[in-house]
């Protein structure tokens, strides 16, 4: 429980910190030292987990498809409200992914593992237990969100948040929701780039 609230300490103050003057050593160095603080400190479920498990269970593989697909519905459905209803422009490729190349390495690969862990397994995990599942999904995914720190895209990652909540529960397994993350990432950052 210490580790997994050690790590959640410095995921939050690596967010704090990107949110500052950005330059190519901060955008190189803090997350890559986050993972790192990560890894070691989570170095005995990271080596004891068994990867193969999304192979092999297909029930697994059908709820990634299904986490997959509804993150995808939730995501378009929210920039179209937004883009339309509201009249805000979603053009947002982000100048760090532009700047920094590695950036969109990190948003690919690094971020979602390091968020699923922070709010799936840890924060959901330990709130559920004491709040029940809509509680502890809409606390876990409201901290998503926000912690993204942007306000156009927040009610598409609180969706998809909660969904991610919901297919981790059922599925028992953080591989889902980690390999469904990644996926949906890497499809926004082609969207993005064609968007620009």
């Amino acid at each position: 429980m210490l580790s997994y609230l050690f790590a959640f300490i410095v995921f939050i103050g690596t967010r704090i910190v990107l949110l500052g003057e950005l330059n190519k050593y901060i955008i190189v160095l803090v997350p890559l030292t986050c993972g790192i603080v990560f890894f070691l400190v989570l170095k005995k479920q990271i080596l004891t987990y068994d990867y193969n498990v999304i192979v092999r269970e297909p029930n697994l593989r059908k709820w990634y498809f299904e986490s997959l697909k509804y993150a995808i519905y939730i995501q378009a459905l929210c920039n179209i409200a937004i883009n339309y209803i509201f009249n805000l422009d979603l053009t947002y490729i982000s100048v760090v992914n532009t700047l920094y190349p590695v950036a969109a390495i990190y948003t690919v690969f690094l971020s979602p593992v390091l968020e699923e862990i922070v709010f799936r397994k840890w924060m959901f995990g330990h709130l559920h237990t004491k709040l029940g599942f809509w509680s502890s999904a809409i606390i876990s995914s409201f901290l998503f969100s926000f912690l993204h720190f942007n306000l156009s895209a927040s009610i598409g990652m609180f969706l998809t948040g909660v969904l991610f909540c919901y297919f981790y529960k059922k599925s028992q397994s953080l591989m889902v929701t980690i390999s469904a993350h990644i996926t949906l990432n890497f499809l926004v950052l082609i969207a993005m780039t064609l968007r620009s």
